[in-house]
């Protein structure tokens, strides 16, 4: 049964030329097995980059970011495939803008502010 608000987990900007959609699979995979109830939705980003779009969609990525050539040729294949194609990132909390922190109580406390600060923005 699946609780909670449901979730995208979305990488990097243009992560699928990076890290590649095995790796992103495999750490989908992890926090999927850590929380098998959480409602999530992983999105992998692929930027402008069709190979790299078509690579995550034969990998069995359901869903990816790309905005590049042939927009709708890539989008007719996820279709074929169960699966979709964003071409916009999603609005996300981008946990590089709390910078350096440190392993102490008050990172904790910061974190917790940071999400706080992100989710009351949204509209």
């Amino acid at each position: 049964m699946e609780t909670g608000i449901p979730v995208y987990l979305l990488s990097a900007p243009s992560a699928a030329a990076s890290v590649g959609p095995a790796w992103f699979a495999t750490v989908v995979a992890t926090a999927v097995a850590d929380y098998p109830d959480a409602p999530v939705d992983p999105v992998l980003d692929c930027g402008l980059m069709p190979g790299y779009a078509l690579a995550a969609l034969r990998h069995g990525v359901k869903t990816i970011r790309y905005d590049g050539a042939s927009f709708d040729a890539i989008a007719e294949i996820a279709v074929q495939l169960d699966a979709a194609v964003l071409r916009e990132r999603p609005p996300s909390l981008d946990l590089g803008d709390l910078g350096d922190l440190d392993t102490g109580r008050d990172d904790v406390a910061a974190f917790a502010a940071a999400c706080r600060r992100w989710l009351l923005t949204r509209e």
